[in-house]
C-alpha cells in the first residue's frame, strides 16, 4: 500500500492507496460514527481509492515513544483502548482485523493518552499477529522503567503464543495489575472528551440541512445579473453549432427550391439527387457542429460538505501587478490567453490559447498541461502534457512568463 504524509494550511495527513472496489466500510467510517478511528475521508483517484486520515493534533506512537516512554499504566490503557475499537467496530459489523497496529499508524493525543488508530479494508491481520508486531517494535525502544519492560515482554510471550482474542488481551491486562483502572473522575473526562471529539467530527462533515439548502438557493437567486451574464456566455457557445446544422437543412432546401435538382429534359424532381444532397450537407454539418459544440463544464456547488476553495494568487515574478487573483469557482478550470475558451485569462508573454486545466476529483485538485508550446511547471518541474499531477495547498505553477501560487482553504 501506498502511504504518503503531509502538512498544510489546514492541517496534517496521511494518504494510504486502496482498491478500486467499494466497501461499505468505507461509508460507516467517513461518516466519523465510530469511536477509535481517526477522522476519514474516501477520494477517488484514476479509479482506485484512497484512504485520507486527518492527523492533525496527534502523534504517532512512534514518535511518542522518541520522546519518552510510556510507562505501563499507560500502555495497559493504549491497549484497552485498542479493546475498545474493536468492539465499537462489531457493533457496525465490521471486522477488527483490518485494523493497523505499528509504531506508524497508532495516533495518540493528549497525556492520558487518546488512542485513535487507522482501518483499511485490504489490510487483514489477526490480532495475534498485529500485536506481535507491534511490541517487537516497542521493545526496540531503549529506556524503559523495569515495570514496562517486565510488562512488554510478558505481552510479547502472550501474543507468539497464537489465537489471542480481545477476551483473553482484556484478562491478561486486568491481572497485570493496580494502575490498569482508571480513576473513576478520570475514566469520566476521557468519555467526554472522546464524545465532545465525535460530535465535532459529525458537525464538521454532515450534510447541510434543508434550510441552509434554501438559504444558499435564495443568495444566489438575489444576484440575478451575474448569473444572467454567465449564462448568456454559456449560450453564446452554442450558436455556432447550432447554425451549421442550420446551414445543413438550409442550403438543400434552397437549392431544392430554386429548381437545381429538375431534370433538364424532362423537368420532373430527380429524386435520388435530392436526398443524396440533404445527406451530403447534414452529414457535413453534423461533424462540424459535433467539434464545435462546447464540451460539458459542471459547475462545482460549495456545500457545507465540501468546505474547500481554490484560488491561484499572483507570483513573485508579478512584479508590474500585471496578473490578478483567480477564484477557481468550476471544474474543470481551462487557463490561457484566448478570453473566449478559457475560464482564467492570462495576458503574458508564452501563455497559449488553452494552456492547461485544473481538475477536481473529491478533495484532491490536478493540473494537466494541455500540450503547451511553452509548457507547464509545478514547483519549477515541467509536467508532461496531458499528464494529471495532485497540487497542494502553497504549490508554485509556472504558465511561460507568469506564476501563481496555489491557495486551498477548507
Amino acid at each position: 500500500m501506498i502511504k504518503e504524509t503531509w502538512n498544510d494550511s489546514t492541517g496534517s495527513y496521511i494518504r494510504i492507496t486502496g482498491d478500486e472496489k467499494e466497501r461499505i466500510a468505507d461509508r460507516i467510517l467517513s461518516a466519523h460514527v465510530v469511536d477509535g478511528i481517526l477522522p476519514l475521508d474516501i477520494e477517488i483517484v484514476n479509479g482506485h481509492r484512497e484512504y485520507v486520515y486527518e492527523t492533525s493534533g496527534y502523534q504517532n506512537l512512534g514518535s511518542v515513544l522518541d520522546e519518552k516512554p510510556l510507562s505501563k499504566e499507560k500502555w495497559i490503557s493504549l491497549l484497552e483502548q485498542l479493546v475498545k475499537t474493536g468492539s465499537h467496530l462489531d457493533e457496525y459489523l465490521l471486522d477488527s482485523e483490518h485494523l493497523m497496529l505499528d509504531m506508524e499508524t497508532v495516533f495518540l493525543t493528549g497525556d492520558k493518552p487518546q488512542v485513535s488508530l487507522i482501518y483499511i479494508s485490504e489490510h487483514r491481520k489477526d490480532l495475534s499477529e498485529a500485536l506481535s508486531r507491534l511490541v517487537e517494535q516497542a521493545i526496540k525502544y531503549p529506556e524503559y522503567d523495569r515495570a514496562s519492560a517486565e510488562f512488554l515482554y510478558r505481552l510479547h510471550a502472550l501474543v507468539t503464543r497464537g489465537n489471542l482474542t480481545r477476551k483473553s488481551l482484556l484478562e491478561f491486562l486486568r491481572e497485570e495489575g493496580d494502575g490498569a483502572e482508571q480513576p473513576t473522575e478520570e475514566r469520566k473526562d476521557a468519555e467526554v472528551t472522546d464524545e465532545t471529539r465525535t460530535k465535532k467530527n459529525k458537525r464538521r462533515h454532515q450534510r447541510p440541512t434543508k434550510e441552509a439548502s434554501q438559504k444558499e438557493t435564495s443568495q444566489r437567486e438575489t444576484n440575478p445579473k451575474k448569473t444572467s451574464r454567465k449564462e448568456a456566455k454559456q449560450k453564446k457557445e452554442y450558436y455556432l453549432p447550432v447554425g451549421i446544422l442550420v446551414a445543413g437543412l438550409l442550403i438543400p432546401s434552397i437549392c431544392l427550391r430554386c429548381g437545381c435538382f429538375q431534370n433538364a429534359v424532362s423537368g420532373s424532381l430527380d429524386t435520388k439527387m435530392v436526398v443524396i444532397a440533404y445527406l451530403f450537407f447534414l452529414a457535413v454539418a453534423g461533424i462540424g457542429a459535433y467539434r464545435l459544440w462546447p464540451a460539458g463544464r459542471p459547475e462545482v456547488i460549495w456545500s457545507e460538505e465540501d468546505e474547500l476553495t481554490l484560488c491561484l494568487l499572483p507570483g513573485r515574478s508579478d512584479s508590474d501587478g500585471n496578473l490578478r487573483v483567480m477564484p477557481v469557482t468550476v471544474f474543470p478550470w481551462r487557463i490561457g490567453n484566448d478570453e473566449r475558451h478559457v475560464d482564467g485569462f492570462i495576458d503574458s508573454d508564452g501563455v497559449a490559447p488553452v494552456h492547461a486545466r485544473l481538475e477536481r476529483e473529491s478533495r484532491s485538485i490536478f493540473l494537466i498541461d494541455e500540450e503547451s508550446r511553452t509548457g507547464t511547471t509545478l514547483n519549477g518541474n515541467r509536467l508532461t502534457p496531458w499528464e494529471r499531477q495532485r497540487v497542494k495547498d502553497g504549490d508554485v505553477i509556472g504558465l511561460g512568463s507568469a506564476s501563481y501560487i496555489v491557495e486551498i482553504s477548507d
